[in-house]
């Protein structure tokens, strides 16, 4: 999908991505430091369901876990919106809360 996703895209706008949280996490990622310690990462895991070039993709977002998690990030069957840059969408399936910009969910989808 890289270079095909590339190439109709204009890579300096946000995209608009509607997904529903698949699952929740705790301390999916470990991340080791040269001195010797380490953070544990939640992740929410989620399928694109908008824009229709882009539906069924899967995403994982990455939260430190000193940040404060809503509970939308947690729960099954959440629907969220966000903005994201197209360039950091193209290039990954793993990203942080931080990527991620004007973030809007909606009732719980059964």
């Amino acid at each position: 999908m890289g270079a095909a996703f590339r190439a109709y895209l204009p890579m300096n706008e946000d995209l608009l991505i509607k997904a529903r949280v698949v699952d929740f996490v705790e301390n999916a990622m470990r991340h080791h430091f040269q001195d010797g310690s380490f953070r544990f990462y939640d992740a929410t895991l989620l399928v694109i369901l908008e824009p229709k070039n882009l539906q069924g993709r899967k995403l994982a977002i990455y939260h430190d876990k000193n940040e404060r998690i809503d509970d939308v990030w947690r729960q099954v069957n959440s629907i969220l919106e966000f903005k994201i840059s197209q360039k950091l969408l193209s290039k990954m399936d793993a990203l942080f809360t931080g990527a991620l910009k004007e973030l809007r969910s909606f009732p719980l989808q059964n």
